[in-house]
């Protein structure tokens, strides 16, 4: 079996919050979008994604945030991410991705924020 990622799901007033682990790449990017497709289609609202033990994240991570985030607004929900300060914000900021997807330094952050557009 090659790598894989490991997620935590909790539920959360508006939505889940969805704890990513590992390192997404051309590899591990499938079980991530199945998950994101999962919850995204399962109707559970808003979908905070955690990749704040993320030490790695390719363009095909990328693009499944990306895909996912579409998905969620086709439906009427949001992503929002999780992503402190080092190289997975990095490539957030170089690609351009925090101007398409928000992006938060916290988990607090995001949660107050989703809590807030539900008022």
């Amino acid at each position: 079996m090659g790598p894989q990622l490991v997620f935590t799901v909790h539920p959360n007033g508006q939505g889940v919050i969805l704890n990513v682990g590992g390192e997404v790449d051309v590899a591990t990017a499938p079980q991530l979008q199945a998950k994101l497709v999962d919850l995204v289609d399962d109707e559970t609202g808003n979908v905070v994604v955690d990749l704040t033990p993320v030490a790695f994240m390719d363009s095909t991570g990328l693009s499944v945030l990306l895909a996912a985030h579409q998905r969620a607004q086709a439906g009427g929900h949001s992503i929002r991410l999780v992503c402190p300060a080092g190289p997975v914000l990095r490539v957030l900021q170089l690609t351009g991705m925090e101007r398409v997807v928000p992006v938060y330094s916290s988990l607090a952050e995001a949660v107050a924020v989703q809590d807030a557009d539900a008022d």
